[in-house]
């Protein structure tokens, strides 16, 4: 027996008003009511959490109050094992807030049923979302077959593939691309492990943005002296340049605007330096001899302190151990361990040792 490969593309923004309008309208379906199965899907396309994770939130995970509405799951309960926190609508938190008004803290939020059904039970909202959407044109066949031939709210489209309810959860990243989220905000909410993760899903629904990115180089291009294009062959003037002429320009030279002095140079340079500038360049190195000076000075005080420390360390050692064998050597006789006295550095050459 074949298996139908699982429809993970998110759903069209055309097609929830339909599922929401059809469950709406039914009765019961795997031991959740419409109520409960409409919040179930709005939470999953608002948040992105998995099936699982929806299956674990209870009562105390929803921050309903606030200017900020989110939904929290446990890191127990998360794949990678970090707590997370979905943001949600306003609408949608009052949804839940009478959802769950008569529940006490540890229920769960959804009564779902297991993983194979709750798909099971998405599929056949799905149906009767279709149903609706196509006996809307019941009086016009031909508009009729044609929308019985779109994938629109289809359970099964054409390559086969069959509606997972996986797709919720791809639908939360979707929709964001198409609304010209930054990348790293739907890898925030998706959750990815990596960038790379979330451009390989959804980089090709973000807009395309490389004509505008190009289209606004022009501000940066542009002088403030309305400096047109280069000379081409040809007498167009490029758009959004400021006209101008120039006598005998040959096609190789660029064209300068018209109260644009000849001198003017035609490469991109860096503002000239005034007088009170060159001065603050020229003081710069002096002030750098300065403060290198003072900093040699400064180690040098260290070094010449240091060198005293060690010369009164090595003196008190000197009579501490003069000391000891005078104790042990009544006469007086310098013992081996009563070695003299020498400063550091001082000549050894004749003393005995």
């Amino acid at each position: 027996m074949a298996f139908a490969s699982k429809r993970t593309w998110p759903f069209l923004p055309a097609e929830w008003p339909y599922l929401r309008a059809a469950t709406l309208a039914s009765g019961p379906r795997d031991g959740m009511n419409p109520v409960e199965r409409v919040a179930l899907y709005a939470v999953a396309i608002q948040t992105g959490l998995r099936s699982a994770e929806l299956r674990s939130l209870t009562k105390a995970d929803l921050f309903l109050a606030g200017e900020q509405r989110y939904v929290r799951c446990r890191a127990e309960n998360t794949k990678n094992k970090q707590e997370a926190r979905q943001y949600i609508q306003v609408d949608l938190a009052e949804e839940l807030r009478g959802l769950v008004a008569n529940k006490t803290p540890t229920a769960n939020v959804f009564p779902m049923p297991d993983e194979f059904h709750v798909a099971e039970m998405l599929r056949g909202d799905l149906a009767a979302a279709r149903k609706q959407w196509l006996d809307e044109m019941k009086h016009d066949p031909d508009a009729r077959a044609r929308r019985e031939e779109s994938d629109f709210l289809a359970v099964v489209n054409h390559q086969g593939e069959e509606l997972d309810f996986h797709a919720l959860r791809h639908t939360t990243g979707a929709w964001l691309a198409l609304q010209g989220e930054h990348p790293n905000v739907i890898k925030t909410v998706m959750r990815h492990s990596t960038i790379t993760l979330t451009m390989d899903t959804y980089g090709h629904l973000l807009p395309e943005q490389h004509a505008e990115a190009i289209g606004g180089m022009v501000n940066m291009l542009a002088c403030k002296t309305g400096l047109a294009a280069t000379g081409t062959a040809g007498s167009a003037t490029a758009p959004g340049a400021a006209p101008a002429t120039q006598n005998n320009a040959t096609g190789c030279e660029p064209v300068r605007a018209v109260d644009e002095p000849a001198d003017m140079p035609q490469t991109l340079e860096f503002p000239r330096k005034s007088g009170d500038d060159k001065a603050k360049t020229k003081s710069a190195p002096c002030r750098t001899r300065t403060n290198l000076a003072k900093h040699r000075e400064n180690e040098e005080s260290a070094r010449r302190q240091r060198a005293t420390q060690r010369i009164f360390r090595r003196f008190a050692a000197h009579h501490r151990r003069l000391a000891h064998s005078r104790r042990g050597n009544p006469a007086g006789n310098p013992g081996p361990r009563a070695r003299p006295w020498r400063a550091p550095g001082s000549d050894r050459e004749g003393q005995g040792g």
